[in-house]
This record gives C-alpha cells, structure tokens and sequence, in this order.
C-alpha cells in the first residue's frame, strides 16, 4: 500500500473466501480499471479491508481493499464514502487529489 503512496491506519478485517462476483458488479470494477478480479474467478482469495489514513473532502476516512492469492498479493482498490462509483484503481491518488476528492 505504501509502495501507491496510501497510509494504512488500521486493519479492519481479514476474510478468505472463493471469488465470485456477479457480472454486472465485475464490469464496474472493470470501468474503473480494476481488471485483475475477473483473473481469479472461482479462487480462493484472502481479502484484507483497511482503514486509510487519508480522507474524502467530507473528513471521512477511505478504505482499501487488498486481495491475496496463495500469500501474493493480486491487486486491490479503493473505497471512497461519498462517491459514485465509490471505488478506485489505487494508482489514482494523484488524481483523486488534484480533483479534489480527497484530502
């Protein structure tokens, strides 16, 4: 996470499950450039939810969510509170601050 140049706050929550994710919900992903979800359809996956460090425009903290495969992590995004789509390609936060939606 620090590599994308996010600060984790606290860990939130740590579920391993197999991935499945309904098509609509994977091409939201997708239009969002969060590709990697539909590689490892049907896999088992560890998922660990964090709180951010950083904040929306609001003051309410941001999330991130960091997917595992067999102890390699595969990708993630990030969950912004009041916005629409509410997800983001973690490589976005420079533009998410020069468009002002975060802090």
């Amino acid at each position: 996470m620090s590599n994308k140049g996010w600060e984790i706050n606290d860990l939130l929550e740590v579920e391993t499950c197999i991935l499945d994710i309904p098509d609509e919900m994977l091409r939201n992903y997708e239009a969002s450039e969060i590709t990697f979800l539909s590689e490892h359809l049907g896999e088992e996956v560890t998922q660990h939810s964090y709180d951010l460090r950083e904040e929306d425009a609001e003051g309410k903290r941001l999330k991130a969510v960091v997917f595992e495969v067999e102890g390699e992590v595969i990708g993630g995004y990030g969950v912004l509170p009041n916005w629409d789509p509410g997800i983001f390609n973690l490589d976005e936060k420079e533009r998410l601050i020069n468009e002002q939606m975060i802090k």
